[in-house]
C-alpha cells in the first residue's frame, strides 16, 4: 500500500510539470512561427506613400521631425523612435518594416502572457494563435507605421489598471510595489499619448475602470489624481504645440474628410467588416474574401457558444478576488485517498 501512495504522489507532482512543458513548447511555438509569418516577403513590395512619409521624418533632422508633426494629425514619437532605427539598420524596406514585426511578435507573447495570468494557459494559448494569425496584425506588422505598437500599449494599460485595483496594499512591500506601478501606469500614458491620438481612447477607458474600482479607496484615488497630473503635465508641451498649429493641423484633417462625400451606410459596413477580417482597405469589392470572412467569423461564434455552454470551461474563468488561480468544478473522485493528499489512488491488478 505504501508502494502504491508513493507511485500515486510520484505521478502527482509530475504531471503538472509535463502539462506546464507543454504549454511552454506550444507557446514558444505559436511566437515564432507568427515571427515567420511576418518576416514572409516583407520586402516583396515597395514602399507606400505612408511609409514614405515615415521614413522622410525618420531620415530628418529631429527639429524639423518636430515642426512637421506638430502641423499634422500624428504625434512624433513612432518617428523618433523609428529615427534610431534606421541609424542601426538602414532605410532599405526590409529594415524600416523589421520594427512593426519585432513589435507585433512581442505582443503575440504578450498576449499569451495576459491570458496565462488572469485565465488560464489554454486561453492564453488560445488568444496567442489567434493573434499570430490574425490578418490585419499580420498586415499592419508589415508597414513601417505605428500601428503594430498601440496594441502592446493598450496591453499594458489594462494589466497596470489590474495590478492596481487587484488587492489591498497593507504591507510595506505592496505600498511600494503600488508605487512604482502607479508610475509605470504614467509612463505607458504619456507614450501612448505621444505615439498615436486614437490612445486617447484606450486611457480615457482605463481611468474609468481605475475610477470605478477605487471609488471607496481613498489614498488610491489621490495617487490617481497625482498620476493624472503627471500625464497632463508630461502632456502640456506637445499639447502646446499642436495648438499654436491649429490651422495646420485642421488643414490637414480636413483633406480627409468624409463628410465631403458621404458613403452609402451600407458599403462603410461591408468595408470596415471585411478591413477588420482581412486587414486591406480593398476586400469589400472582392466577393470570395466577403464570403471567407462570414464563414470564419461564423466558426469563431460557434465555438465560443461551444465554450460557453460547457460547464467545465465556465468554471476554469472563475477567480476569487486577489487571486491568481481559477476555480475548477472536479467530477467527485472515486477509489480510495491517501491521507492530505487530493488525488485518488487506483489499485492496478
Amino acid at each position: 500500500m505504501t508502494h502504491i501512495t508513493h507511485r500515486a504522489t510520484r505521478n502527482t507532482h509530475h504531471a503538472p510539470a509535463i502539462r506546464s512543458s507543454q504549454f511552454t513548447i506550444c507557446s514558444l511555438l505559436i511566437v515564432h512561427c507568427s515571427f515567420f509569418l511576418r518576416l514572409f516577403l516583407l520586402d516583396a513590395q515597395s514602399l507606400w506613400w505612408d511609409e514614405a512619409v515615415s521614413l522622410h521624418l525618420a531620415t530628418s533632422t529631429i527639429a524639423d521631425l518636430l515642426a512637421d508633426r506638430a502641423a499634422h494629425v500624428h504625434p512624433p514619437l513612432y518617428f523618433l523612435l523609428l529615427k534610431g532605427w534606421v541609424a542601426l539598420a538602414g532605410t532599405s524596406a526590409f529594415s524600416v518594416r523589421f520594427s512593426s514585426v519585432w513589435f507585433n511578435t512581442l505582443l503575440v507573447a504578450a498576449v499569451y502572457g495576459f491570458g496565462r495570468r488572469y485565465l488560464d494557459r489554454r486561453t492564453g494559448l488560445i488568444a496567442a494563435l489567434l493573434t499570430a494569425i490574425s490578418p490585419l496584425y499580420v498586415v499592419y506588422s508589415q508597414e513601417a507605421r505605428v500601428y503594430a505598437l498601440l496594441p502592446l500599449v493598450y496591453l499594458a494599460l489594462l494589466v497596470l489598471v489590474n495590478r492596481l485595483t487587484r488587492t489591498s496594499h497593507n504591507s510595506q512591500f505592496a505600498i511600494r510595489n503600488s508605487q512604482f506601478s502607479w508610475l509605470l501606469l504614467v509612463g505607458v500614458e504619456v507614450v501612448g499619448l505621444h505615439l498615436h491620438y486614437v490612445v486617447i481612447l484606450a486611457v480615457a477607458y482605463a481611468n474609468l475602470l481605475l475610477l470605478l474600482r477605487l471609488r471607496r479607496r481613498r489614498r488610491e484615488l489621490a495617487r490617481w489624481l497625482a498620476s493624472t497630473a503627471l500625464v497632463v503635465l508630461f502632456c502640456l508641451p506637445w499639447a502646446i504645440a499642436v495648438f499654436l498649429n491649429r490651422e495646420a493641423v485642421r488643414a490637414d484633417v480636413g483633406a480627409g474628410d468624409p463628410f465631403v462625400e458621404p458613403l452609402p451606410l451600407d458599403f462603410f459596413v461591408r468595408l470596415l467588416w471585411t478591413f477588420q477580417w482581412s486587414g486591406l482597405a480593398a476586400a469589400s469589392s472582392l466577393p470570395l474574401l466577403q464570403t471567407a470572412t462570414f464563414v470564419l467569423a461564423g466558426l469563431l461564434l460557434a465555438a465560443l457558444a461551444l465554450l460557453l455552454t460547457d460547464a467545465r470551461t465556465r468554471a476554469t474563468t472563475l477567480r476569487p478576488e486577489g487571486s491568481g488561480q481559477a476555480l475548477r468544478l472536479r467530477p467527485r473522485a472515486e477509489g480510495p485517498r491517501s491521507e492530505g493528499s487530493g488525488q485518488a489512488l487506483r489499485l492496478r491488478p
